[in-house]
């Protein structure tokens, strides 16, 4: 009987981009023999996206208010973390994807943090 199984890692061992209180996603596959495939994924971007913007709530109507900013080196990290995700993609397009999704988040990205409108709060630290 052939298993399919991948070993379970302690959670000690993932990356440094795994918080505590990141919610883990999970993607297991059944198969016809009753093995299975287990594979731990990143969080979802908008987790990211909200911790490095400092909120706790994305925008009601994005496209028409903003209530928090990132900027590239935020995404970039982002990108690092959720790239093993998408192996068939480039990292610009990681990050592209990251920077459309931010805009439907009412999350605006600029390129150095001075860069930021006046009234939208951006976080003084980096993500770990």
């Amino acid at each position: 009987m052939l298993l399919r199984q991948t070993p379970l890692v302690p959670l000690t061992s993932y990356p440094q981009t795994q918080q505590d209180d990141a919610p883990m996603r999970v993607r297991i596959k059944y198969y016809d023999d009753k093995s299975y495939e287990l594979k731990i994924l990143a969080p979802e971007t908008v987790w990211y996206v909200k911790r490095c913007a400092g909120i706790k709530q994305c925008a009601n109507r994005p496209g028409h208010e903003v209530v928090g900013a990132i900027t590239l080196k935020h995404v970039y990290h982002i990108a690092e973390a959720k790239s093993k995700d998408f192996p068939h993609l480039t990292m610009e397009q990681v990050c592209r994807m990251i920077i459309s999704s931010c805009r439907s988040y009412g999350i605006k990205v600029v390129a150095q943090p001075e860069d930021a409108p006046e009234y939208v709060p951006l976080p003084s630290s980096t993500p770990t």
